[in-house]
C-alpha cells in the first residue's frame, strides 16, 4: 500500500491566493470621488425636457427637447453656453427639413451628425451645427404613425452609428406567452442589433437581459383606483452597452464589473474587473426610490388625467431587497462622451443624495469618478466637460454646463 506524498505549497499557490486576497481587497477599496464643483454656465430658459444630449464640435450643445405630450419629442435644441442663447434647430413637421418621429443624435463621419426618423422611413444627415442637410432612405415610409414600419425599419432604437454605413440600437425581444398579469413578467433576452443602411439588415451582436420589472400595476375603474409595484431595477446588477465610431461594440458586465469588447468582425476581448467598494442598500436609499417611483407615477398619470379616472394609489414594496447597490445603476444607460469614453451611474460612496459617475475608457479602466449634484441627471459628456440637468428646484430645470478638472 502506498500512502500519498504530501508536497509542500508551491510559490505558486501563495501567489495564487495573495492574487484571491488583493481582488477581494480592490473590490471593496475606496474609490476617489471628484467633486464637479460650481458649473460654468447655467442655462434656465427655451426648453421643457432636455434628454439625448450630444457635445457639437464647437462646444455647443445639442438636445432632444421632449416637451411634447407623453414625453413626445418636440424638436433639436442647440444652446451656445458662450452666449446663453437657445435656439431650436429641428422641428416636426411634414417638410423635407422636418421629423416625423425624432431619435437621439448619431456620431456621423467627421463632425456631422445623424438622427433615425423612423416616421419618414429615413436616416437625417445634420452638419456639424445641427442643421438639417440631407437624408438617407431606409424603406417606405408607414402610412399612419400607429401602423408598423417596414421590415427594413425594424430597428426601433438606433442609438449608435459607425462608418456612415451601420447603425446599432436594440432589437426585439420574442413575445412570451402565457403571462400571467399578476405576476412579475419573464425577464427575455434582447438582442443588440447591427443594422446595415445599404441592405436594410441586421444582424444579432450578443443578447442581454433587462431588468427584472415589478408586477404590473392593477387598475379598478370602480374604485378608480390602482396598485402599483415598487420596482428594485436600480438596485439589480444589469449589463448594459455602447457603440463605438469604429463599429466595437462594449459591454459592461454588472455581475464582474468588466468591459467584454466585440469587433466588427466578431473577435472578442475581456476586459479587466474594475474595482468598486460595496455599499449597502440602506433604508434612506430604499425610501428615496419609493419617493421617486410614487413622484413619477403619479406625475405621468397627472399628464393624462383628462383621459383617466384613477384618482388614489396604493403602493406595494419589495418583500426583500437587494443587500447592496451593483457596480453601476441598473435603470440608467450608458452615456457615450464624445471623446468615447463611457459614462456609468454609479452610488457615491459616502452621500445617497449626490450623483456618481464613473468614467470608463476605451481599455476598458476606470479613468476617473465624479460627484454631480444631488438631483441631477447626465445630458452629455465630452473630454473637457460634461452637461447636466438640475432638478432639485421642481419644474425650474436648469442644464448646467461643468468644466471636467
Amino acid at each position: 500500500m502506498h500512502l500519498p506524498v504530501l508536497r509542500r505549497p508551491r510559490a505558486v499557490t501563495a501567489a495564487l491566493l495573495a492574487t484571491i486576497l488583493g481582488s477581494a481587497a480592490a473590490s471593496a477599496q475606496e474609490v476617489t470621488e471628484k467633486d464637479l464643483g460650481k458649473p460654468t454656465n447655467v442655462v434656465k430658459d427655451g426648453f421643457e425636457r432636455a434628454i439625448l444630449g450630444t457635445e457639437l464640435a464647437d462646444g455647443r450643445l445639442l438636445f432632444v427637447d421632449a416637451g411634447g405630450e407623453r414625453g413626445t419629442a418636440t424638436a433639436y435644441t442647440r444652446i451656445d453656453f458662450a452666449t446663453g442663447k437657445v435656439e431650436r434647430v429641428l422641428s416636426s413637421g411634414p417638410a423635407e427639413h422636418q421629423f416625423r418621429a425624432l431619435a437621439s443624435p448619431l456620431r456621423w463621419p467627421g463632425d456631422s451628425l445623424a438622427s433615425a426618423d423612423a416616421g419618414k422611413a429615413r436616416l437625417m444627415i445634420l452638419g456639424p451645427d445641427g442643421s438639417y442637410a440631407r437624408s438617407i432612405k431606409l424603406g417606405e415610409p408607414p402610412a399612419a404613425p400607429a401602423d408598423a414600419a417596414p421590415r427594413g425599419l425594424r430597428l426601433p432604437t438606433a442609438r449608435y452609428a459607425a462608418g456612415g454605413t451601420t447603425l446599432f440600437g436594440v432589437g426585439f425581444a420574442p413575445r412570451p406567452t402565457g403571462v400571467n398579469p399578476v405576476l412579475a413578467p419573464p425577464r427575455q433576452l434582447f438582442p443588440v442589433v447591427r443594422f446595415s443602411i445599404a441592405s436594410l439588415s441586421y444582424d444579432t451582436v450578443v443578447q442581454l437581459l433587462p431588468a427584472q420589472a415589478a408586477r404590473p400595476p392593477q387598475r379598478s375603474q370602480e374604485t378608480a383606483t390602482m396598485m402599483v409595484t415598487i420596482p428594485t431595477t436600480p438596485f439589480q446588477a444589469v449589463d448594459t452597452w455602447v457603440a463605438y465610431r469604429d463599429g466595437t461594440v462594449a459591454v459592461v458586465r454588472a455581475a464582474t464589473y468588466r468591459v467584454d469588447f466585440i469587433a466588427p468582425d466578431g473577435a472578442r476581448t475581456q476586459g479587466q474587473p474594475i474595482p468598486f467598494p460595496k455599499v449597502a442598500v440602506n433604508d434612506e436609499d430604499r425610501k428615496a426610490h419609493v419617493s421617486t417611483v410614487k413622484r413619477t407615477t403619479e406625475e405621468n398619470m397627472g399628464r393624462a388625467s383628462a383621459r383617466s379616472p384613477i384618482r388614489t394609489f396604493i403602493y406595494t414594496e419589495p418583500a426583500t431587497w437587494p443587500a447592496t447597490h451593483p457596480a453601476f445603476r441598473g435603470d440608467a444607460p450608458a452615456v457615450l462622451g464624445s471623446d468615447e469614453r463611457i459614462w456609468l451611474s454609479v452610488r457615491c460612496e459616502n452621500d445617497s443624495k449626490a450623483t456618481c459617475f464613473d468614467v470608463i475608457d476605451r481599455t476598458g479602466q476606470r479613468a476617473a469618478r465624479y460627484r454631480l449634484p444631488a438631483r441631477s441627471r447626465l445630458l452629455a459628456a465630452g473630454k473637457e466637460a460634461v452637461y447636466i440637468v438640475n432638478e432639485s428646484k421642481g419644474d425650474d430645470l436648469t442644464i448646467e454646463r461643468f468644466a471636467l478638472r
